[in-house]
C-alpha cells in the first residue's frame, strides 16, 4: 500500500533582539593553583565541561551599609535550627542559565593561565534589582559552585589537586569580595540576539526533511507541500 506523505513547513530568519535576556561573558575558572587552596588541572576542566550547560546563574542582593545602593553578596547562606537538627538555607536566587546551546563554550589563555570561557542568559523579567547592578557595573566578579568527585591532596604544597568535578552554579560577587579563581568574571555583553538561535532551529528543519524524504524514497511518497 502506498502512502503520501506532505510535510508543508517553511521557516524564516529574522533580525531581531529579544529583550528578555541579557547575555553574559563568563571567565568561569582557570586551571593551576587558586586562593582557595586548590589546584584544577586542564584535564579535569576539560571533562567537566559538559556538565556547565542548564546551571543558574545565581546572585543575592544585599544594601550597601549607610548608602542607597545595591551590590551582590556571595555565597550566602542562613542556617536554622530545626528539630531535626541545623537546616542549610541558600539565600542567592537564579536570575540566568547557561543554555545548552549558543553558549560559545571555549578556553582563552591569559597571563600563563587556561581560562574556562562560557556565554550565559540573564532573564530580564525576573532578575529584578541584580539586572540593575549588572547595567551599572557592567562587569562583576564571579565565583563558581561545584561538586567534586575526586581529589588527591599534596602535602609538599598543602594543596587539593581536584581531579573530577561537576559544575553546580555561577555565583555573581559583589566588589568587596575577591574571587577565589583570579580574573573569575561576568561581563554584560547585551541583548541575546534570535538571529543564530533561528539559524540553528532552520537547520534542523532541513535535516528533518532530508531525513523524511530519504525514508520517503524506502516506501513513502513525498507530495511536498501546497
Amino acid at each position: 500500500m502506498q502512502r503520501t506523505l506532505s510535510l508543508p513547513i517553511q521557516y524564516q530568519v529574522f533580525s531581531h533582539k529579544d529583550d528578555r535576556y541579557m547575555k553574559l561573558r563568563i571567565h568561569v575558572m582557570h586551571d593551576g593553583p587558586n586562593l582557595n587552596g586548590s589546584v584544577f588541572t586542564k584535564e579535569a576542566m576539560e571533562a567537566a565541561k559538559e556538565s556547565i550547560v542548564n546551571i543558574p546563574i545565581l546572585a543575592f542582593v544585599r544594601q550597601q551599609d549607610g548608602t542607597d545602593s545595591a551590590d551582590f553578596g556571595g555565597h550566602e547562606i542562613e542556617f536554622k535550627f530545626t528539630d531535626d537538627g541545623i537546616e542549610f538555607v541558600y539565600l542567592g536566587r537564579p536570575i540566568g542559565v547557561i543554555p545548552e546551546t549558543g553558549n560559545d563554550y571555549h578556553y582563552e589563555e591569559r597571563d600563563g593561565r587556561t581560562y574556562v570561557v562560557v556565554d550565559g542568559y540573564v532573564w530580564t523579567n525576573y532578575a529584578n534589582k541584580a539586572l540593575d547592578i549588572l547595567k551599572r557595573d557592567g562587569i562583576k566578579g564571579q565565583s563558581m559552585e561545584i561538586a567534586i568527585d575526586d581529589y588527591d591532596y599534596d602535602e609538599d604544597t598543602d594543596e587539593f589537586i581536584i581531579k573530577k568535578y561537576r559544575y553546580l552554579g555561577l555565583c555573581l560577587l559583589g566588589d568587596d569580595i575577591q574571587p577565589a579563581m583570579k580574573g573569575a568574571k561576568a561581563e554584560l555583553i547585551g541583548n541575546f540576539s534570535a538571529v543564530n538561535a533561528l539559524k540553528e532551529f532552520s537547520v534542523k528543519v532541513e535535516e528533518l526533511n532530508k531525513s523524511l524524504q530519504q525514508k520517503a524514497g524506502t516506501g513513502y511518497k513525498n507530495k511536498g507541500g501546497k
